[in-house]
C-alpha cells in the first residue's frame, strides 16, 4: 500500500533536485575550464640516450656513437626552448643543476628555439665529448651530494617562461656517471 505524497515530503524531493542540479553545473563549470586551460600548457617530451651516427649519402658510413638528446612539443601552444640541463638529487633544496653545453653543429638546434605544436629540437655530441661532460659533472658534484642523491639524474629542458620537462638519464649512461663518482676520493670515508 503506498502512502499519499504530503506536502513536506514534497518539498524535500523539490530540494534534493535543486541541490543536484547545482551541483552538476557546478562540475560541469569545472570540467569546461579545465579542458580549455588544458591547451594553454606547454607540453613538451624529453628523450636521450646513445645514438648510432652514420654519414648520409649513397654510401652511409658509420661514424661513431653519440650522446643525443630530443625535446618534442606535444601541446598547441609554442614554446620557447633555452636550455638543457642535468639535474641531480631528489630533494629540492638539494637538487644541483649543470647546463650541457653542445657542440655548435650543423645538426644540433641552435638555442632558444621556439617549437610549434609537434616541432621538435635535437642535440648530440660525440661519445668521447659525453664522456669527457660526465666527467666533469662528476668533478663539479663532488661531495656536495650524499650516495642517496647521486641516483637521480635527469634531463631538463627549460623554456623561457620556467616550465621544465624532464627525462630520466638513461641506464647505461647514468652507470658512466656512478663510476665516474665513484672514481672521485669520498670524504665521508674515514681514513
Amino acid at each position: 500500500m503506498c502512502t499519499p505524497m504530503t506536502e513536506a515530503n514534497l518539498n524535500l524531493v523539490n530540494a534534493i533536485a535543486a541541490i543536484a542540479s547545482a551541483i552538476g553545473t557546478v562540475a560541469a563549470v569545472i570540467v569546461a575550464l579545465y579542458l580549455a586551460r588544458k591547451d594553454e600548457r606547454i607540453r613538451l617530451r624529453v628523450s636521450n640516450g646513445i645514438m648510432m651516427a652514420a654519414s648520409m649519402g649513397p654510401v652511409q658510413k658509420v661514424l661513431g656513437l653519440e650522446f643525443h638528446v630530443s625535446v618534442t612539443n606535444l601541446g598547441r601552444r609554442p614554446a620557447s626552448l633555452n636550455g638543457i640541463e642535468f639535474q641531480v638529487g631528489l630533494f629540492k633544496k638539494r637538487k644541483k643543476h649543470f647546463f650541457i653545453l653542445f657542440p655548435m653543429d650543423p645538426y644540433n638546434t641552435t638555442l632558444p628555439k621556439t617549437l610549434s605544436d609537434g616541432e621538435q629540437a635535437s642535440f648530440s655530441m660525440a661519445e668521447s665529448e659525453f664522456d669527457r661532460t660526465i666527467s666533469d659533472l662528476a668533478k663539479s658534484i663532488g661531495d656536495d651530494l650524499n650516495a642517496f642523491d647521486r641516483l637521480f639524474v635527469k634531463v631538463v629542458a627549460k623554456t623561457t617562461t620556467g616550465d621544465q620537462a624532464k627525462s630520466k638519464l638513461q641506464k647505461g649512461l647514468h652507470k658512466k656517471l656512478v663510476k665516474q663518482l665513484k672514481m672521485l676520493p669520498n670524504k665521508d670515508k674515514k681514513e
